[in-house]
């Protein structure tokens, strides 16, 4: 059920970035470009990269402006959260990753290339839901 839930959260960030970058404006590009380079000092791990994460997917969001997927957001992202506190013990990525998922976002948020950010997200929850895997066989 936890990877079901990381699969349908990848598809509602993929589907926020994809309608999002292309709208953006300039000072929307400044202030995305600038949380990302936030990010750098939380690299470390998932936990610590987590909120800053989250601050540049509700922009997104804002920006792509949808209410429907607003709402489905707010329900999977509580959900989410708390499947992923039960898990012991917790999935974690490398900082490589960490570091390619945000490079990956500042390429696309760079060139206004949605599916580049979509494709970014993918990779990181594609990952995500495998060590989601991992950890429930371990327990």
């Amino acid at each position: 059920r936890v990877g079901r839930l990381v699969g349908t959260f990848s598809a509602w960030a993929r589907f926020t970035a994809t309608r999002a970058i292309p709208r953006i404006t300039e000072t929307q590009r400044t202030d995305l470009l600038a949380q990302l380079n936030a990010m750098a000092d939380d690299l470390g791990s998932v936990e610590s990269l987590q909120p800053k994460m989250r601050a540049f997917l509700l922009t997104l969001d804002r920006i792509a402006d949808n209410l429907v997927v607003r709402l489905i957001r707010n329900d999977l992202q509580a959900q989410f959260v708390e499947r992923m506190l039960l898990l012991h013990p917790r999935p974690s990525l490398k900082p490589e990753s960490l570091k390619a998922l945000v490079a990956g976002m500042r390429l696309g948020v760079e060139n206004g290339d949605g599916e580049g950010v979509a494709a970014a997200l993918d990779i990181h929850f594609l990952s995500m839901r495998a060590l989601v895997a991992q950890a429930l066989t371990s327990t």
